[in-house]
């Protein structure tokens, strides 16, 4: 799904502003964060997870990579649900050597707008799936 390697990208390159991210989500839209790095949060509306964002991946390095196929768990013309494995490397910008590694699942939902397909609701799941620190030699 092209939305999703949308949304990545745009995490991976700090890309959070209005027009990116307007690209991916519906106005109002809404996401519950993952509690792998920090506390879970729920975000409500495309201004809300545009600043979350911001500020939950100013200061880390990522790198984002879809894991596993996507399925989907319903459809229709308009509207469908979709789960996949995702995995993600995270370390902070000021000290690249310790980083960690999280595998989780998305689920989210995807209708048809008047500008295309958008996300409507995304869940992150971490759930310690898999969650490994690592630390870089020098």
């Amino acid at each position: 799904m092209e939305l999703l390697s949308k949304y990545l990208f745009c995490i991976d390159e700090k890309r959070f502003d209005s027009l990116s991210m307007s690209e991916i989500f519906t106005e109002n839209a809404e996401m519950t964060m993952p509690s792998g790095l920090t506390p879970q949060q729920e975000c409500k509306g495309l201004k809300e997870i545009r600043s979350t964002h911001a500020e939950m991946f100013s200061k880390v390095k990522t790198s984002h990579h879809v894991s596993s196929d996507f399925v989907f768990l319903a459809s229709s013309d308009n509207v469908a649900e979709v789960r996949c494995k995702v995995s993600g490397y995270y370390s902070s910008l000021s000290n690249e050597q310790e980083a960690v590694l999280l595998v989780g699942v998305i689920i989210f939902s995807v209708v048809l707008t008047m500008d295309g397909w958008r996300i409507h609701s995304m869940a992150r799941k971490t759930r310690n799936i898999f969650s490994m620190n690592i630390k870089t030699r020098t």
